[in-house]
């Protein structure tokens, strides 16, 4: 949910925002498919807030703290 309002186009989030498949079907890589889901949030929030951690961590609704965390995690900071 994060992630659609991170990429929504309007003030609405559509289904195109979701971008869910027609078909859900189990993923043996949900956990990758997670942590892929999470990096490209967090890469579009320091997009959209011009790299203003503090701004991005409040636009994807977690801590600064959390936030570095996170950056580190993927090697980001």
């Amino acid at each position: 949910m994060r992630r659609a309002c991170v990429l929504a186009q309007d003030e609405w989030i559509t289904l195109k925002d979701i971008n869910l498949p027609m078909e859900i079907k189990p993923s043996d890589n949900y956990r990758l498919d997670m942590e892929r889901t999470e990096l490209e949030a967090i890469v579009k929030a320091l997009e959209t807030t011009g790299n203003d951690r503090k701004a991005a961590s409040q636009l994807l609704g977690i801590s600064r703290s959390t936030l570095y965390l996170k950056l580190k995690k993927y090697g980001l900071n």
